[in-house]
């Protein structure tokens, strides 16, 4: 009696387990795209993109890539991945999709902050799983360099 309550108990955690680690790997965004690239981005080696506590667990920097429009002004785009995704994150945080805002700061050449009207907060809803592109385009012609401000808004 006790070695067949013995094999069903060892039976059951065992396919427990396969499923959690078959359910584990989920990924909750379906994309598809282009596999022959024809784009050719221009990387900026990213030394920090700043966030808060919260964010740090939850969005991972892919790419960060700039191009000089014809006017002279300078643009960015930074690539992120939605890290909160699997069984364990849809048990305890669901799977719905959370609140971000960000802000680019813009600098001069010789590092100094450029404040403009267009240094505001703005928002963002992030899926999660999903992959996010933030941009923006410098206010004028001096600004040569950037940093880029999350922060969650749950």
């Amino acid at each position: 009696m006790e070695k067949k309550f013995f094999n069903r108990t060892l039976l059951f955690s065992t396919g427990l387990a396969l499923m959690l680690g078959l359910c584990g790997c989920m990924d909750s965004v379906n994309t598809a795209e282009n596999t022959q690239k024809t784009m050719t981005p221009s990387f900026v080696p990213t030394k920090r993109i700043v966030t808060d506590g919260y964010l740090d667990n939850r969005l991972k920097a892919m790419a960060t890539d700039k191009v000089e429009l014809p006017n002279g002004l300078l643009k960015i785009q930074v690539t992120l991945k939605s890290t909160r995704i699997g069984l364990w994150d849809w048990l305890v945080k669901g799977n719905r999709p959370y609140r971000i805002a960000y802000r680019f700061e813009w600098f001069d050449k010789d590092g100094m902050l450029v404040n403009t009207a267009s240094s505001v907060w703005l928002e963002k809803e992030v899926l999660p799983g999903d992959t996010l592109f933030i941009a923006s385009v410098a206010p004028n012609e001096r600004c040569k360099d950037f940093i880029l401000r999350l922060k969650e808004l749950e």
